[in-house]
């Protein structure tokens, strides 16, 4: 799987992505495999509550993570600080400095920006399943299952 280690002993590598490339950045190393990409943010109180989760669940169900922070590449210091406490294998990313709607509107035309938002896409990097929200584990763990 690609990302950082589980020790994550140095700092986390964190990628800032930009609309344009964000299939080629975040979706594309992981053709042909599930990929769950997780949008989250420092600041978001439920989206840091998740984190732990999600890390472990996509684990478990043998499935590759993109964390992408909404943050802004600004706020790197924070972001890493977060990353840093995970436990398990994921590549990091952060949304490009700038108007973040181009980015939303990319990635999903009716998500409004609210975070946490997960979604997971097909071996094929088309989007099966979109959640909004905050995600348990075991849902999440279920819904990997069927986007299979």
């Amino acid at each position: 799987m690609l990302g950082a280690s589980v020790a994550h002993a140095e700092p986390v590598a964190i990628t800032v992505v930009n609309p344009v490339d964000y299939a080629t950045k975040v979706l594309a190393p992981h053709k042909g495999r599930v990929v769950v990409v997780n949008f989250w943010a420092t600041w978001c109180a439920p989206c840091l509550e998740e984190l732990p989760g999600i890390v472990q669940a996509t684990a478990r169900a043998k499935a590759d993570l993109a964390l992408v922070a909404v943050d802004g590449a600004s706020d790197l210091a924070a972001i890493r600080k977060v990353l840093a406490k995970q436990r398990g294998a994921f590549t990091a990313y952060v949304i490009a400095p700038g108007d973040p709607e181009p980015f939303i509107n990319l990635v999903d035309k009716a998500w409004d920006g609210t975070v946490p938002r997960t979604i997971i896409y097909g071996g094929d990097g088309a989007p099966r399943v979109t959640i909004p929200g905050p995600v348990t584990p075991r849902a999440l763990s279920d819904k990997i299952a069927k986007a299979r």
